[in-house]
C-alpha cells in the first residue's frame, strides 16, 4: 500500500511540475530535464520520509563508476543517508548481486535493477 501511495504522490507531482515548466518556458521540458526532475522528486520525499521516522535512512544507490563519468543526478539518486556502494565499480556491484542472489538460492536483487 505504502509503495502504491508513493508511486501516486510522484506521478502527481511530475504532472504538476512539468505543467508549471511548460506554463514558464513556453516549451515542454525534454527528456533529460524529465529524468532528472523525477528522480529529485523521488530523492526529496524519501529523505522527508526519514526525517519524519528517527528510524529510517535513504541508502544512496551511487556507485563510482556512476559518480566517475557524472551518471547520476545531483538531489536525487544521490541523496541519502549512507552511499553503501560508493566505493565499488559497476562490475563490482554486479558480481555483488549475483553472488548474493546466488547464496540465497533465489533472486533476492532483480536483475531488472541491476
Amino acid at each position: 500500500m505504502q509503495s502504491y501511495f508513493f508511486c501516486m504522490i510522484l506521478k502527481h507531482t511530475n504532472k504538476l511540475y512539468f505543467l508549471q515548466f511548460e506554463q514558464s518556458q513556453n516549451v515542454e521540458p525534454g527528456s533529460l530535464t524529465k529524468q532528472n526532475k523525477q528522480a529529485r522528486i523521488r530523492g526529496s520525499i524519501l529523505m522527508e520520509y526519514t526525517n519524519q521516522d528517527p528510524r529510517g535512512l535513504v541508502i544512496s544507490p551511487g556507485n563510482k563508476t556512476e559518480l566517475a563519468f557524472g551518471y547520476c543526478t545531483l538531489y536525487g539518486d544521490m541523496c541519502g543517508g549512507f552511499a553503501a556502494i560508493s566505493d565499488l565499480n559497476k562490475e563490482r556491484v554486479y558480481r555483488l548481486s549475483q553472488f548474493i542472489n546466488q547464496s540465497a538460492g533465489r533472486e533476492i536483487i532483480p536483475k531488472s535493477i541491476i
